[in-house]
């Protein structure tokens, strides 16, 4: 095996039903140039004896560490620690890798003059129920950037990478660029992801795409069908106000937190469609004291850049204010409606 490039961080927790096709893709790859630290955070079921068995049929490619259960985060960070290769990357143990991703990541790598700082992939989806395969959310914006495959980028000269979707899975990370920002993801918290792409894509000299690879996003499994309505969408307000008291207070541009607002407001439409009825009242609440407290300055400077209609003016306004946000947690009946006295109103037109 040549001297590893790669290494890939698979944290593992209570997922014996799919690690196995996972960390298959790992040591499958059409080229061996990557090490895999399976991080397995306190498993509970089989897992990390699945993880061990790999170790030992693949020394040279496959280490496991066993640690205390402490969140994905957590095990990312040690993950980071351990790793001692040029490059690092993550990959979740209920998805897999696609078989030539370390052949072509390399040959890719190896011909840049300059070592980016982030590689951005282009994953695809794979819904569990369907059977089907579906393009990556942002593939349109992805190929916007990157439409010179061998130009390398920041959010200096492209802010619209900030307009990528979140996930680090899909990005290649140079590990003395981590180490350089001292970077550790947040513990204790759902949304791991968020604060960690903007922070790091503000940071990063040089981005670089690659559109022929990636990895494969499994959706629709128990797990996530339960995760996806409960709790965890009150923590992804408190990770969203974390991340705009950090680029206010670090001085980004009403242009870069411009880019923060339109994720926040993807993602509480999003959470409010899927958030569980008994959730959903204390999830306006503090959607409220959110909007509220973000200067409508920052609004403003959003609606302008992006084009913003009345519709979702509307809907900041609606949620800023503390006596119509009340008459929103019942957002699926509002919707309801909605879509009902459109079709009405359509129906009088017609009938003139």
């Amino acid at each position: 095996m040549n001297k590893p490039i790669l290494t890939v961080v698979v944290p593992v927790y209570n997922v014996e039903k799919y690690l196995e096709q996972c960390l298959n893709s790992l040591v499958n790859q059409t080229v061996i140039n990557h090490k895999v630290i399976a991080v397995d955070d306190g498993s509970k079921d089989s897992s990390g004896k699945i993880a061990d068995s790999f170790a030992e049929k693949y020394p040279d490619i496959v280490s496991v560490i066993h640690k205390q259960n402490a969140g994905l985060g957590a095990a990312r960070n040690t993950g980071i620690e351990a790793a001692d290769t040029p490059y690092i990357t993550f990959l979740d143990s209920d998805d897999w890798l696609m078989l030539n991703f370390v052949e072509v990541v390399t040959k890719r790598l190896q011909s840049e003059k300059e070592i980016p700082d982030i590689t951005f992939t282009m994953p695809v989806i794979y819904d569990q129920v369907k059977g089907l395969s579906e393009d990556w959310h942002d593939k349109a914006v992805f190929e916007a950037i990157f439409e010179n495959p061998h130009a390398a980028v920041n959010a200096f000269t492209d802010e619209r990478l900030y307009d990528l979707e979140v996930s680090s899975c899909r990005r290649i990370f140079k590990l003395d660029f981590l180490k350089q920002h001292d970077f550790k993801f947040p513990v204790g918290t759902y949304w791991e992801d968020v604060f960690p792409h903007f922070y790091l894509v503000n940071r990063a000299q040089r981005c670089i795409g690659i559109g022929d690879v990636g990895f494969v996003y499994r959706i629709n499994t128990p797990s996530q069908i339960t995760s996806k309505v409960g709790t965890s969408r009150l923590q992804m307000i408190n990770v969203f106000a974390n991340c705009l008291s950090f680029a206010i207070d670090d001085g980004w541009s009403k242009d870069e937190i411009a880019h923060i607002l339109n994720t926040v407001l993807s993602f509480s439409h999003w959470g409010l469609d899927f958030t569980m009825p008994d959730i959903r009242k204390e999830f306006i609440k503090r959607l409220h004291a959110l909007f509220a407290a973000i200067p409508m300055e920052y609004f403003k400077h959003y609606y302008k850049k992006y084009n913003i209609g009345k519709r979702e003016k509307l809907f900041v306004f609606a949620v800023r204010s503390k006596f119509l946000s009340s008459f929103m947690k019942d957002h699926i009946f509002v919707r309801h409606v909605k879509k009902k006295a459109k079709a009405y109103y359509r129906h009088l037109k017609r009938g003139k």
